[in-house]
């Protein structure tokens, strides 16, 4: 059994050493998948968040309703998923955001009107019993830890082509970021006609941008970290 663990470790290291822009992209799609699992077990043993009470506890400060003129409105009911989904992507500072779409009789006087969308933070405006600081560190971590055991195993060293391998993490953080999006959405739409609100993790450029940055920044750290460290061992034999 040690002897087939060893074969089989001997020819993933070959395979990473050979191709790891590839492991890269390895790194970025579990760190995503790993982030969401870690952040979904956190959220689960946090006595302070609960998918129904905090939405409707933040969504009531954030004034929403009180802008649509919809006072009464049924509030977004997500599931654990959803809920799950906007608490890791506001780990990355990406605003979870609210957009209220009132037309036809709705509000008062009847008059066809869109109010601003609003953005709010989850772990910045509930009271968390785990610390918000540990939500944060998931991302991070994991992408660092991700791009230390690649530089490990494929043996690289501190050098330029680094960043280009790097440049593979986000190249799968990205689009997954841009899917979780849209999957987490939870919407409400009242018994009128033309009313409704949908909350999501906010699909917009900036938190793309953010995304793509934590996971290029991050990736990079663990593996020069990694790729130094590779280094530092060589020498001392």
């Amino acid at each position: 059994m040690a002897e087939q663990t060893a074969t089989v470790s001997a020819r993933l290291r070959a395979y990473v050493g050979e191709a790891p822009v590839i492991g890269a992209m390895a790194v970025g799609a579990g760190s995503y998948v790993l982030g969401f699992g870690l952040t979904y077990l956190l959220v689960a043993l946090d006595s302070g968040l609960d998918a129904m009470s905090t939405t409707e506890n933040v969504i009531a400060q954030a004034g929403i309703f009180q802008q649509a003129e919809l006072a009464g409105f049924p509030q977004p009911e997500p599931t654990t998923t959803e809920f799950v989904g906007w608490v890791f992507y506001n780990a990355h500072f990406v605003d979870t955001v609210a957009v209220p779409q009132v037309s036809g009789q709705a509000g008062q006087g009847g008059a066809q009107t869109q109010s601003a969308p609003e953005a709010f933070n989850i772990l910045t405006t509930a009271s968390t019993q785990v610390p918000s600081i540990v939500y944060q560190l998931v991302p991070v971590l994991l992408l660092a830890a991700g791009g230390y055991a690649l530089a490990r195993a494929a043996e690289l060293e501190v050098s330029r082509s680094l960043v280009r391998i790097g440049l593979g993490v986000p190249t799968t953080y990205v689009p997954l970021s841009l899917f979780g999006a849209f999957f987490f959405r939870a919407a409400a739409t009242a018994d009128q006609d033309g009313i409704e609100i949908t909350v999501s993790a906010s699909p917009s450029i900036g938190g793309v941008v953010v995304m793509a940055l934590i996971s290029t920044l991050f990736g990079l750290v663990g593996l020069y970290l990694g790729a130094q460290q590779g280094e530092s061992a060589v020498d001392t034999e």
